[in-house]
């Protein structure tokens, strides 16, 4: 049967198609015969976990000439996944809990030689020796030749995920660094951070969950896409049926069932599972469900993305019957809740908001009046009392840039996510807003 991938892996990695002697089998629920089915059709398994448009794995010489570029052995688990995969794409939820921050990381590709995105595995290795030979000129120290983490995977150049190859004790261990937001940014964290993922590679897999059902009808976000549409072309390409559904069922046991959590009374215990009920409970804004979290004991006031709480996805979603529940059931509110608004925040919330310290600023009175929402937006306005001018700078900000946005997408120079008609509303909201 002969192998199908979107891309390949340099051929002198598998030394031109072939594996290597003993290739790495994961325990799994697979016999070899199935497995090599699976293979050539670019699916390998490895720590629980399904890696798609997976390439042949490495060969022990490719191995070998990798480790020459650490500054030691090549961790256990490293080689086993190079061993079953030169490398592919991963299709996951993975978030790490920095305690005020929760940290989306995006950990889409397992990097390999002649791979097609931002770079392919030689090109971040390269681009890590050049960033230490900087950092090393700039203190006046002898530059590093090799590798103490090797970037193993991660999404173009703004996630990436490293394998320790010093010796010692953090030999192993899978930390992640992401590019920062610019500053302003709403909850971001400031600047590029560093994170710790997990003590080893089988565990950093073992984190990769699928927070939403992919096959959940009613799922609006989350992992599953790609690997679904892989298996489709896989199913087409002659993958037996039956053994697809059976990788699918493999693959859908990475879900966080909160709901069986939540009907047996464990909830509170698993914070990963309640984060992800809470988030359902908001952005689905199910006022019940937010009511019955609090009542078992769930923590409302946990970061859900980047610095956010609940409420302040309830603002920005317009969430309002899930944001009354959780002010009744006295969540947090940031100070900036209110910069947030991003629909047609009722008067009545705005002042339970306001009462539960969330501040009245220029912006939120904007964006209550882009809504449509006046009576808000006035409420606010009240609010500012002295500092009101505020509000109305940044009034006339608004309406400069939107005006600038009318004629770029009118004139057919630049694109925009709403109509041409939807945009001129909110111009014209703007213009004739009087407090």
């Amino acid at each position: 049967m002969p192998r199908w991938f979107r891309r390949r892996s340099a051929p002198d990695d598998a030394g031109a198609g072939a594996p290597p002697a003993a290739p790495f089998r994961d325990p799994a629920p697979f016999t070899d015969p199935e497995r090599d089915e699976l293979a050539a059709h670019g699916f390998v398994l490895f720590a629980g976990r399904v890696v798609h448009d997976a390439q042949p794995p490495l060969t022990p010489a490719r191995l070998d000439e990798i480790e020459q570029r650490c500054a030691g052995p090549l961790p256990t688990a490293l080689r086993e996944l190079w061993s079953a995969t030169a490398g592919g794409e991963l299709d996951y939820d993975l978030a790490v809990d920095l305690g005020d921050h929760l940290v989306l990381l995006s950990w889409n590709e397992l990097f390999f030689r002649g791979s097609d995105g931002y770079r392919d595995l030689d090109g971040w290795m390269a681009h890590e020796l050049e960033l230490a030979e900087d950092a090393a000129l700039e203190r006046g120290v002898e530059p590093v030749t090799r590798l103490d983490a090797l970037p193993v995977g991660g999404f173009e150049y703004t996630d990436r995920i490293y394998v320790r190859t010093a010796p010692g004790a953090t030999a192993g261990q899978v930390v992640a660094w992401m590019h920062g937001l610019p500053a302003g940014w709403p909850h971001a964290l400031p600047g590029d951070t560093t994170m710790p993922v997990a003590d080893d590679l089988r565990a950093a897999f073992a984190a990769l969950r699928l927070d939403r059902d992919p096959l959940d009808p009613d799922r609006r976000h989350g992992a599953g896409r790609d690997l679904l549409d892989h298996l489709q072309r896989a199913r087409d390409a002659g993958l037996d049926p039956a053994l697809a559904d059976r990788l699918l069922a493999y693959y859908r046991e990475a879900v966080v069932d909160w709901r069986a959590l939540l009907a047996e009374g464990r909830l509170a215990g698993d914070a990963r599972a309640a984060r992800i009920a809470l988030d359902h409970a908001v952005t689905s804004d199910d006022a019940d469900l937010v009511t019955r979290l609090a009542a078992a004991g769930v923590d409302l006031d946990v970061a859900m993305a980047g610095s956010a709480r609940a409420t302040d996805v309830a603002v920005t979603h317009g969430a309002e019957r899930a944001l009354a529940a959780l002010l009744d059931a006295d969540a947090v509110v940031a100070p900036d809740a209110l910069d947030g608004i991003h629909s047609a925040l009722s008067a009545v919330l705005v002042r339970r908001l306001l009462g539960r310290g969330a501040r009245p600023s220029g912006q939120a009175v904007t964006r209550c009046v882009l809504q449509g929402a006046d009576e808000s937006a006035r409420l606010l306005l009240d609010a500012l009392g002295d500092d009101a001018g505020e509000a109305e700078q940044h009034r006339a900000t608004e309406i400069a840039g939107l005006e600038r946005t009318v004629e770029e997408v009118r004139s057919g120079r630049a694109g925009h996510y709403l109509t041409i008609e939807e945009l001129e509303a909110r111009l014209d909201r703007l213009r004739t807003f009087r407090p």
